[in-house]
């Protein structure tokens, strides 16, 4: 169909172009529900001395546009831009899609408006017409016995707050009975050795990560045993800090000189070397276990 064009008095010079612009509008003829997606499909056809301005928007009233993607073909010397719309029906009833203003410049600056058709969108009821929708079914009716129904689910309350009672009530009693095991240092110690040598590292070369498990557990080992910040002070600070105390350690800075050689300056010893660090581990241990008290007997709780 052939629209009429009109010009915008917003601007200085207008032109009529009746019967050079052309704009058809394909939209569904069938009914649709609210919320079902149906396409519209604008054709605008110009001659290539007319400039389009693509619209920002297209405004639908009633109707929800989802998408807009425009397409151009070449069409009897000019060209046609199809504008590929989807829209969705926001309301009850039926609604009217307004008509959609196109513009185009001229040559000389003019600008030019054609216009779309506008058209009726009817709705279809689901309720009215689909064969599937069941009848709501009837609601549950409370039993007229309230009193009795009401001290069941009481008693049941009851029931479960009880026995939350009881459980919280029997855990805090076994915790409070049950004595805090505290292994003394040399035993933790000397079990930390223990277990670092069965780790293979010497075997596989692992040099690096073994000295470190070993000066790791004599320097806890030394803080427990002699209350002093023991991990994160250099060998040098540790020294001194049991010398100012008056515990000195013998064996204990070559010990931690040769570690910090393996950790920091890359010294790779061999496997003699390294098995005889874990070995002076244990004599500094044992060395400096209270008399009165022996790891064995430590360990076991037995008395002498």
């Amino acid at each position: 169909m052939t629209l009429l064009i009109c010009a915008s008095a917003a601007y200085a010079e207008v032109r009529d172009a009746a019967g050079v612009v052309r704009v058809t509008t394909n939209a569904p003829d069938d009914s649709v529900t609210v919320g079902q997606r149906f396409p519209v499909v604008y054709k605008v056809y110009a001659p290539d001395s007319l400039a389009f301005v693509t619209p920002a928007k297209i405004d639908a009233a009633k109707c929800r546009v989802v998408s807009v993607a425009w397409r151009e073909t070449r069409a009897e010397g000019g060209i046609e831009r199809i504008a590929d719309v989807v829209m969705v029906p926001t309301e009850l009833d039926s609604v009217v899609v307004l008509p959609v203003a196109f513009d185009f410049v001229s040559p000389h600056g003019d600008t030019l408006r054609a216009w779309s058709d506008g058209f009726d969108v009817s709705i279809r009821h689901i309720a009215t017409s689909s064969k599937d929708v069941r009848p709501l079914k009837s609601q549950w009716e409370v039993p007229p016995d309230y009193v009795k129904w009401a001290a069941i689910g009481l008693a049941a309350i009851a029931l479960v707050a009880a026995l939350v009672w009881w459980i919280r009530r029997r855990r805090a009693r076994v915790a409070s009975e049950a004595p805090e095991v505290r292994l003394p240092p040399d035993v933790v110690a000397l079990a930390e050795l223990e277990r670092i040598a069965g780790l293979g590292l010497v075997e596989r070369g692992e040099f690096k990560s073994y000295y470190t498990l070993v000066a790791d557990a004599v320097r806890r080992y030394l803080g427990e045993r002699f209350h002093v910040e023991s991990m994160d002070r250099t060998t040098y600070e540790l020294l001194e800090e049991l010398s100012r105390r008056g515990n000195r350690v013998d064996g204990l800075d070559a010990f931690l000189n040769e570690a910090d050689l393996v950790k920091f300056a890359k010294l790779r010893p061999d496997s003699a070397r390294a098995q005889r660090a874990i070995e002076s581990a244990r004599e500094i241990v044992l060395a400096t276990t209270p008399r009165d008290a022996p790891p064995a007997q430590a360990a076991t709780g037995t008395e002498a």
